[in-house]
């Protein structure tokens, strides 16, 4: 049985309200905005419901509801301002971690690629790969002492994947054409990093 209470003028207003039916009770806080409804779609069960009827069969329902008249509405600017320096935070830990990656400090774990070696952070890939979590796995219970020193990556090229690792470190794809974005949407589905497939995909629709 669902249970909802309705607001039904176009008026904004903040609330703490109850409802309960017999022993089952449910509280909560929202503001709302116009006319709308809320509630739970699961309050009660049928059989419980009927349990809690009078004897005439009248179904009592209760509902307190305070009503908190200071809501401050969010000005534009200052919501402008939040989401400003949000993104200003965002973007010193992605050039943080993309510093990180560049110079290689407190790297433990090196990705080869050919002739070429790259120091990385076993951290970092694993949280952002599942198939790079498991191959850091698989090559550290073979490894000295379990401390796995080294992947190897083949069938991607070195700028390609290059570009992975900056966007496992940053969260962002910056200069990728649509010739590069077809090699980089293949490693993305390869290692299964759905951001990044997501972004080439992007790439690839719009033609950049």
């Amino acid at each position: 049985m669902s249970l909802y209470l309705f607001h039904k003028n176009a008026d904004t207003v903040h609330v703490n309200y109850a409802l309960s039916i017999g022993s089952v009770k449910e509280e909560t806080s929202y503001t709302f905005k116009g006319m709308i409804g809320r509630g739970w779609t699961r309050f009660i069960k049928r059989d419980e419901a009927f349990k809690s009827c009078q004897p005439n069969g009248t179904l009592i329902i209760n509902c307190e509801i305070h009503a908190i008249s200071n809501v401050v509405e969010s000005s534009g600017s200052n919501v402008d301002q939040c989401s400003t320096r949000d993104e200003t935070l965002r973007s010193k830990i992605s050039d943080d971690f993309l510093t990180l990656l560049e110079n290689e400090k407190f790297s433990d774990i090196t990705i080869k690629l050919g002739y070429h070696e790259i120091g990385a952070h076993k951290i970092i890939l694993a949280a952002r790969s599942p198939v790079l979590a498991s191959s850091i796995m698989e090559n550290s219970s073979v490894s000295n002492n379990g401390n796995s020193s080294f992947i190897e990556i083949k069938n991607v090229k070195l700028t390609v994947f290059k570009k992975l690792l900056q966007y496992i470190y940053t969260d962002k794809l910056d200069g990728v054409h649509s010739n590069m974005a077809k090699d980089l949407l293949a490693a993305a589905i390869e290692y299964d990093i759905k951001g990044l497939k997501a972004r080439c995909e992007e790439i690839l629709c719009s033609g950049q």
